[in-house]
């Protein structure tokens, strides 16, 4: 196409001046992508469908709409992630769609089913009228009908006696139209109405069958409009659903904050902007001090063995006394304590130059275990909360976590957990549950994908219980 050459034409026909000019396009393609003369770009249908994308414009596309980007892999992201929008869009419409067409054919049965109800009632109630308008007559033509058998005649002379009487139209046996000896039924035709009559009733109790067919079908009409009701209410709540679904399936996905370095570790940043790190066994307690640890740090551990250390990254800046105790209330949170249900702990720190990981002489330290020589200085009585909140910035969310007045700071939505009983796995949904109605409405379906494991990360021990609301 560039050349201006038809590309149906056959190799073996093309001249030495259209290969000259093939030839010239494709040099300088080349030459565009060699020296990065790129406009990388995606196409789009004029029904807004993502057509195709490529590093540079393509002149079979050139009535498309086209959107350009810095680099082609910008517009590849956009177009995959476009693409992946479009695909669950059609999954979306097709599960509902086959879903609502159920309910559309059960909804037309339905009605059918409703309309020979009226009909029944209608069709019964004017037969049971009829009856009592020709009373005097089919009475007659019963009455004479049994009465002839009773005395003994033929059921094959008694009908042709009434058919021969209905040719000459004399009444009553001008209504005559069949009769069944075996059931003893008698079928009439009066007001262009064929009407059965059994003879060994009366022709009032046979007028008050149908009318008692037409109450029945009646009855029964109530309870068919009433699920024709429902039927219609759930059709009108799938559609609603169904373009509530299609709007989530069409919008990009709400991006979830890229995890930094320290997210492998327990972490928060204290309410003075300090960044606190803990270990979470006992390899990330060997990590963290033999590798993250400065000499500016403050390291902080609980009175009890087994707890994770924690540093606050001090960026060899003065530390605020509240930074040390948000520290110290995360390292009393996640030690043994908590398992151990306390309410409150001790917690003490130290320098860098005081953590040694060579143990007096004689004795071992396992991995994560560290020697503290000299003073320790203690931070008493700290209660043994966590928080876990909702951090929203643009575009992105990130699940955060640590000491509640930590996690207050830098967000409004979050929850208190304290020690107790309950699974990580319950507790994880509850949590989510609860950011997720405290949240703004447009990001609450955005934090129910989030999956729980985001919320078990700080969850200490894998166990706890949320706190009450004070009110």
């Amino acid at each position: 196409m560039r050349a201006g050459i038809d590309k149906g034409t056959p190799c073996e026909t093309l001249s030495e001046e259209a290969l000259k000019k093939i030839h010239a396009e494709l040099k300088g393609l080349l030459s565009d992508v060699e020296a990065g003369r790129l406009k990388p770009m995606i196409f789009i249908g004029e029904d807004g469908e993502v057509v195709d994308f490529a590093p540079i414009p393509l002149k079979v596309y050139s009535h498309l709409k086209r959107v350009e980007y810095e680099t082609f892999n910008e517009a590849l992201d956009e177009y995959y992630a476009k693409v992946a929008v479009e695909v669950r869009a059609e999954e979306v419409a097709k599960r509902g769609e086959s879903e609502i067409g159920r309910l559309e054919r059960t909804l037309r049965d339905q009605k059918e089913a409703l309309k020979r109800l009226r009909e029944s009632v209608e069709r019964n109630r004017r037969l049971g009228d009829t009856i009592y308008r020709h009373l005097n007559e089919l009475k007659a033509l019963t009455e004479r009908i049994m009465g002839e058998k009773r005395r003994g005649r033929e059921w094959s002379e008694i009908i042709r006696s009434l058919e021969e009487e209905k040719k000459r139209m004399e009444i009553p046996s001008l209504y005559f139209e069949s009769l069944n000896p075996k059931d003893l039924m008698l079928e009439v035709l009066v007001e262009g109405e064929k009407i059965q009559l059994d003879l060994r009733r009366s022709v009032q109790e046979n007028a008050a069958i149908y009318y008692e067919r037409a109450k029945k079908a009646k009855r029964k009409i109530s309870g068919a409009e009433k699920a024709i009701s429902k039927v219609e209410a759930k059709i009108a709540e799938l559609k609603r659903r169904l373009r509530e679904s299609l709007e989530e399936a069409q919008e990009p996905p709400r991006k979830v904050a890229k995890r930094e370095w320290y997210e492998k570790f327990r972490w928060f940043h204290s309410s003075d902007g300090f960044l606190v790190i803990g270990g979470r066994d006992a390899s990330t307690n060997e990590v963290l001090i033999r590798r993250y640890m400065e000499p500016k740090d403050v390291v902080l551990h609980a009175d009890i063995p087994g707890a994770p250390f924690v540093l606050i990254k001090t960026r060899g800046e003065k530390v605020p006394e509240r930074t040390i105790r948000e520290a110290a209330q995360l390292a009393a949170s996640y030690s043994r304590a908590w398992k151990e249900m306390f309410t409150s702990f001790d917690v003490y720190w130290v320098s860098p130059q005081q953590v040694k990981k060579s143990p007096p002489s004689g004795e071992y330290l396992q991995r994560g275990a560290f020697m503290i020589y000299g003073r320790k200085n203690y931070v008493r009585h700290l209660p043994l909360e966590v928080a876990i909140g909702i951090k929203i910035r643009g575009s992105e969310l990130k699940v955060i976590g640590g000491p509640p007045e930590a996690i207050a700071k830098q967000t409004k939505i979050y929850v208190k957990l304290v020690p107790g009983r309950e699974s990580s796995g319950r507790l994880a949904k509850e949590v989510r549950l609860k950011l997720a109605e405290a949240s703004p409405s447009e990001v609450r379906k955005e934090i129910l994908k989030i999956p729980l494991e985001e919320f078990q990360r700080f969850i200490p021990y894998g166990r706890g219980a949320l706190k009450p609301s004070a009110r």
